[in-house]
């Protein structure tokens, strides 16, 4: 620690300040708490919708789309510990995008089990990325999202 500037100098590299940026980015000194209860839900609904897919008989279309919205949560939960509160709200999104493509596959499946438990798990991830967002100051923003994502979950619901 008692060494000269120049004895480091050499090895701030532009990739080491990319690097540092991207560590800023991503981890800052305001990142939300999140309700481990909240976070408990999600991870109970993503198993139970994985123990509904293996008990009844469902079509190809929708296993593979609960399938896919599955590891979607289960990757936005894992990166929760990598990226926070981000990483969430990422995955919120893209499972809203997976909604609206596969519209016709919801609609197909009405009253399902698989459907049902989809549409709370994401209500739980919805519930939590708004208390990441007011935590972090972005709830003006991010209720923009929400919102378009609220209106999406009432069209789900709408579907079946």
């Amino acid at each position: 620690m008692n060494a000269s500037w120049a004895n480091y100098r050499k090895y701030i590299t532009p990739e080491l300040l990319v690097c540092f940026s991207f560590a800023e980015f991503i981890i800052t000194d305001d990142e939300p708490a999140f309700d481990e209860e909240e976070i408990s839900k999600i991870q109970e609904l993503i198993a139970e919708l994985e123990a509904s897919l293996e008990t009844g008989e469902f079509s190809n279309e929708l296993v593979d789309f609960v399938n896919d919205q599955i590891a979607l949560l289960k990757r936005g939960l894992h990166d929760l510990s990598i990226r926070g509160s981000k990483a969430l709200q990422k995955c919120y999104v893209d499972g809203l995008g997976e909604i609206i493509e596969n519209s016709d596959v919801i609609k197909e499946n009405h009253g399902t089990e698989p459907i049902e438990k989809l549409r709370s798990a994401w209500a739980h991830m919805k519930s939590a990325t708004n208390k990441a967002a007011e935590l972090n100051k972005s709830i003006d923003t991010w209720s923009k999202v929400t919102e378009k994502g609220a209106n999406l979950l009432e069209h789900l619901g709408d579907l079946i």
